[in-house]
């Protein structure tokens, strides 16, 4: 037997939380010990997109409540007026950066309040060590990605998990998508 759940373009994923848990699920995909290049450069571009991304799921899924937390008195816009924006990079600690970091990612340059000091890469660690038994040269090669600024450098792995708890809690506080609404079973699938 074979079932599955289908509705909207979001892959069964409903509200704000349930993007903040991909993020949670992303970062966690950073703590294998060895990693290839390529493979931290892609979690790093997921967690910058999601991190962002969870702009529009809290405006998309905001009620009367929640658009007067954003400065919105009137009906909601196409888009997130740029006051609600700054109340939001006010609340949630390294969201500016994630715009800067996900709009880069995406189209290459950042036109709108972009920062010039912002940078990412993979950082790249060869050691050799003689196991002292067997005297064989054991190498290890390690992949990191790094986000820099002109304040100074952070692993991505730690900032994406503080903006992940940053994001948390302001969803908390505000009381907002309060309920997690999937368990991540979305395609629940037994065989007979």
């Amino acid at each position: 037997m074979v079932s599955a759940v289908f509705g909207g373009k979001q892959f069964g994923l409903d509200g704000p939380r349930d993007l903040v848990r991909k993020l949670e699920h992303d970062v966690d995909r950073f703590r294998p010990a060895e990693s290839s290049e390529a493979n931290v450069a892609f979690i790093a571009f997921d967690c910058a997109v999601t991190a962002w991304s969870i702009v529009d799921w809290v405006y998309n899924s905001a009620n009367a409540t929640t658009l007067k937390l954003l400065g919105i008195d009137g009906p909601k816009q196409r888009r997130i007026p740029p006051a609600s924006l700054q109340i939001l990079f006010n609340r949630v600690n390294g969201l500016e950066l994630c715009y800067q970091l996900a709009t880069g990612a995406k189209h290459f340059e950042v036109r709108s309040h972009s920062r010039d000091d912002v940078n990412s890469g993979i950082i790249r660690v060869r050691s050799r060590r003689q196991n002292p038994d067997t005297h064989e040269i054991i190498e290890n090669r390690v992949h990191s990605a790094m986000i820099q600024t002109s304040e100074g450098s952070i692993f991505a792995d730690e900032f994406f998990a503080e903006v992940s708890q940053a994001w948390r809690r302001f969803l908390d506080e505000e009381k907002i998508d309060a309920e997690e609404k999937i368990s991540f079973d979305v395609f629940d699938a037994a065989v007979d």
